[in-house]
């Protein structure tokens, strides 16, 4: 009885993995086939007078094994029955290529649209759409992804959708693909061996729509590059090479502050710690626009107390610190800082 019961456990693992398999479109199985109607015989055996293991409609899934297949008759695989069958060749028709109606699709053809909204169409690798209508504008290519999602694309070839239209600044594409979830989920992949996610050709392109969209949905702003490259040392690499303005770079380094980009506490300063001011550095109420208690003259003492925030200024990556001022502290008019004296200051200037 226990070898009976273990038999059945490998059986129904078994099936249970075949039908995975074939909603993957391997072992020969594939979706290429459409309904030409409604109420077509499933059959055990192919042979219109033998047992019937159901009626199949159009929205019903198949799976067509075409090399096991007869002349006149298809094997099949329907998950709706969970059986493996065979149907009349004059039920079913091969689907058409996305490549070989896409031009007329671009052509808004009624024909070719109607194709599409009945099931008609293979799904094709929808990565392509990018290379195959690349001197088109980006509301046609736009078009044509849609078309592509109704006949079911999300497989993908050598890069991912959101890679390739952040790649070339399609806004409004990478729009509609933080919409479907399907492609959303690919936000921060490096799928293929990818160099880096979308939100690096984002950062590169200096694109800050992009940027804040991919943010706002979920994109990581701590990724790395394959050569382990980070937000902030792309964007300095960027300075450096005159690809990029400082006031620029700053404005973008802070929305990935802002998000969540989580960068290393200068020189690992700790509360305690007893630093020196390394330029005249203003002494405020609060972090950021305070109102200035004083300006603390460049090598004076102070100690910190607590950390701040981070912030970017002047192209300087910190955060806050709430220092008190030590014995021996001057302001920039050289006169002395009582001791004790605190408030919020930057830490860029801080060593």
């Amino acid at each position: 009885m226990k070898n009976y019961f273990i038999f059945l456990l490998l059986l129904i693992s078994t099936k249970l993995f075949a039908i995975d398999s074939y909603k993957l479109n391997v072992n020969g199985f594939e979706t290429n086939y459409y309904y030409l109607r409604n109420d077509i015989p499933f059959m055990e055996q192919p042979e219109k007078s033998g047992k019937i293991i159901g009626k199949l409609n159009q929205d019903n899934e198949i799976y067509v094994n075409e090399k096991e297949s007869l002349d006149d008759w298809l094997y099949c695989y329907v998950p709706k029955y969970e059986k493996y069958g065979y149907c009349s060749k004059e039920y079913l028709k091969r689907k058409n290529s996305f490549s070989s109606v896409m031009y007329k699709l671009c052509e808004n053809d009624k024909e070719a649209i109607d194709m599409v909204k009945n099931h008609q169409v293979n799904s094709c690798e929808i990565d392509k759409i990018f290379y195959w209508f690349k001197d088109q504008n980006e509301e046609t290519i736009l078009k044509m992804i849609k078309y592509a999602y109704e006949c079911g694309s999300f497989e993908y070839g050598s890069t991912t959708p959101l890679n390739e239209a952040t790649i070339n600044n399609y806004n409004k594409i990478v729009d509609y693909l933080l919409s479907v979830p399907e492609y959303k989920k690919d936000i921060n992949s490096k799928k293929y061996d990818q160099y880096a996610p979308p939100l690096f050709w984002a950062i590169s392109n200096c694109n800050i729509e992009i940027m804040e969209e991919l943010l706002q949905n979920g994109a990581n702003p701590n990724f790395t590059t394959a050569d382990n490259k980070n937000a902030y040392k792309i964007l300095d690499d960027r300075i450096k090479n005159n690809k990029i303005s400082i006031e620029v770079a700053n404005e973008l380094k802070q929305m990935l502050s802002d998000y969540g980009y989580q960068f290393e506490n200068p020189n690992n300063i700790k509360i305690d710690d007893k630093l020196t001011v390394t330029e005249n550095l203003r002494l405020r109420t609060v972090q950021g626009a305070g109102l200035i208690i004083t300006t603390i003259k460049q090598g004076s003492p102070v100690k910190v107390k607590l950390l701040g925030k981070y912030e970017v200024i002047d192209g300087i990556n910190s955060r806050w610190f709430y220092i008190e001022v030590m014995d021996g502290a001057k302001d920039r008019e050289d006169n002395s800082i009582k001791q004790g004296t605190s408030g919020w200051c930057y830490g860029g200037y801080l060593e």
